[in-house]
């Protein structure tokens, strides 16, 4: 009898651990399952993160170009404005020192009409 009653709680004792190891197996599954869904969660966060800084950059590189574009055409009329500029200082310039030669011719004759 003795016998029969400590197989009995010696399996009773075996079913009751193996029930607390399967809970803990199940515990322990159910956090790996957890912290799983959180890296596929993550790993999708970051994803999205990155397709949005991608976009990001392509837009600012499309504005780039564009600034870029803008700011040569910019510059060529710049620099079409200086030519135009120092065409007009050169004639300025010539013209200046026409009307200084027209001046001095202008002078010498008087002085010459004054000599007779």
């Amino acid at each position: 009898v003795d016998n029969k009653i400590s197989i009995v709680t010696k399996k009773e004792e075996f079913i009751h651990k193996n029930h607390v190891a399967d809970e803990e197996s199940k515990k322990q599954l159910m956090k790996q399952q957890m912290l799983f869904d959180q890296r596929q969660k993550d790993i999708q966060e970051l994803k999205h993160t990155v397709q949005t800084t991608k976009a990001g950059m392509q837009f600012m590189q499309r504005k780039f170009h564009e600034e870029f574009s803008n700011l040569g055409m910019h510059i060529h009329g710049l620099a079409h404005a200086a030519s135009g500029y120092h065409r007009v200082l050169e004639e300025n310039r010539k013209l200046y020192n026409e009307v200084q030669d027209l001046k001095g011719n202008k002078i010498t004759g008087w002085l010459a009409a004054l000599s007779f």
